[in-house]
């Protein structure tokens, strides 16, 4: 998980130019983000962390019939 209001910092597995890379990760989010929650990156801490937040999959189009 990630901790809330970038309280500690959490671990995150990104895919970088083709490349799975495992990050620390902190989030400015009011709640924790869980283990196994899609999340999108927003930006660089200073010390090289990765901001990020919880990723909401888009709303699907309707069908066409």
């Amino acid at each position: 998980k990630i901790p809330a209001r970038r309280s500690q910092t959490g671990k995150v597995t990104v895919t970088f130019q083709e490349r799975l890379m495992e990050c620390e990760a902190v989030t400015d989010s009011p709640t924790d983000i869980p283990t196994g929650e899609n999340v999108r990156v927003t930006g660089l801490a200073d010390n090289g962390t990765l901001v990020v937040e919880r990723c909401v999959p888009a709303e699907l189009p309707p069908e066409k019939n």
